[in-house]
């Protein structure tokens, strides 16, 4: 999980830098989208990341017409061919969209189902940026990745789902529920297959992620699966108070 978090730091870092190159040129949206789709048929993704750091920086004083065409141009961009790897263009790109309110949340659904399903390090990338928005009708879109065959994709759906800590109780019993259901599904696996390796490296790269998740959801602190999985049925069916929000200091 930590690997995707700096992914993720990392592209907003180089959007934020790659910022001041665009704006000195003073284009319009119009001009930026051109330059967009010139840079990425050129293949030249440095470039294009820049213009969609510029462009994210604007979007929230673009007129609405703007804002439909950004949405929308920055989502052919998730369609372009790169080799299987090369991932940059599109990790920016879903970045993006995760701060394109709704319409780009919209977009990222549909990129998440299609374009970036198959490129790992995007498909995480946009799960996490999806959940920024925190409405509750993502989470089945995200809840479906908790069985992916890809730890990452796992880890990163779990990530996601933490950001929905301050939902209604009943939102956060269902979440948890599916959340204990997979953290114990793979622990327990581990521990019947211990000389298959694949299985403990599975539930290595998703322990921190769901312990932190689960943390969020329920303001409780376990070590492992086996203690989750124990304190979620003992506590199913009494009143969940809401989680209190730890300040900068707390």
């Amino acid at each position: 999980m930590r690997k995707i978090l700096t992914m993720y730091l990392f592209w907003l870092a180089l959007l934020a830098f790659a910022v001041s190159e665009a704006r000195a040129q003073g284009l319009s949206v119009d001009e930026l989208l051109q330059g967009l789709e010139d840079q990425v048929k050129k293949k030249d993704d440095e470039k294009a990341i820049s213009i969609l750091g510029e462009l994210t920086d604007r979007f929230p004083k673009m007129t609405e017409e703007e804002q439909k065409k950004v949405v929308k141009d920055t989502s052919k961009v998730l369609g372009r061919n790169r080799p299987e790897g090369e991932d940059d263009l599109f990790v920016a790109a879903v970045q993006s969209l995760g701060k394109m309110g709704p319409e780009g949340a919209k977009s990222l659904t549909t990129a998440i189902k299609g374009t970036v399903k198959k490129r790992f390090p995007a498909l995480a990338t946009a799960l996490i940026a999806l959940s920024a928005g925190k409405d509750p009708a993502h989470v089945p879109v995200i809840e479906e990745h908790l069985v992916h065959s890809e730890a990452l994709i796992v880890a990163a759906s779990a990530e996601a789902l933490g950001a929905y800590g301050e939902q209604p109780e009943p939102m956060r019993k269902q979440i948890v529920e599916e959340l204990v259901k997979t953290y114990a599904g793979i622990a327990a696996t581990a521990a019947a297959r211990p000389k298959e390796p694949v299985f403990g490296q599975r539930l290595s790269k998703i322990d921190k992620p769901m312990k932190n998740a689960l943390s969020k959801l329920t303001g409780q602190t376990f070590d492992n699966a086996t203690d989750w999985e124990r304190w979620y049925n003992k506590n199913k069916r009494v009143k969940w108070e809401p989680v209190e929000k730890k300040g900068d200091g707390g």
